[in-house]
């Protein structure tokens, strides 16, 4: 093989590569509950669960969403959490407190008396 041709194919694969690459950024994040089949056996699976996971307020109301990488990987003391455009930040999931509005201190919502795992689950009916 010639050395322009093999030149070629290089400069073409490394092409079809970012295009590939720039597609799969470009695909629209999810958003939504965790589905109930992503937990098995004590184990998430990260491909079934929505880029951002719904959270809510202690009034069961949606405060908004956090994103899975700071859910499973983050740390979860203080977790952002931002509207459903997914662009604005509007509070924070704070341990043993729950949603925090921007602009309120996290001193200002009284801590649960129980488990903050609450805090991340849709309100039981």
């Amino acid at each position: 093989m010639k050395t322009s041709t093999l030149k070629i194919i290089i400069v073409t694969s490394m092409a079809l590569g970012t295009v590939g690459f720039a597609a799969a950024q470009m695909r629209e994040l999810t958003k939504g509950r965790m589905p109930d089949d992503a937990m098995s056996g004590g184990r998430v699976d990260l491909d079934k669960v929505p880029d951002y996971v719904v959270v809510y307020a202690r009034d069961g109301q949606v405060a908004g969403y956090v994103p899975k990488s700071e859910l499973f990987g983050g740390d979860l003391r203080r977790v952002v959490v931002v509207d459903e455009t997914l662009e604005r930040v509007v509070g924070h999931m704070v341990i043993n407190r729950g949603f925090v509005p921007i602009g309120t201190a996290d001193d200002a919502i009284p801590r649960f008396e129980e488990s903050t795992e609450r805090a991340y689950l849709p309100p039981e009916h």
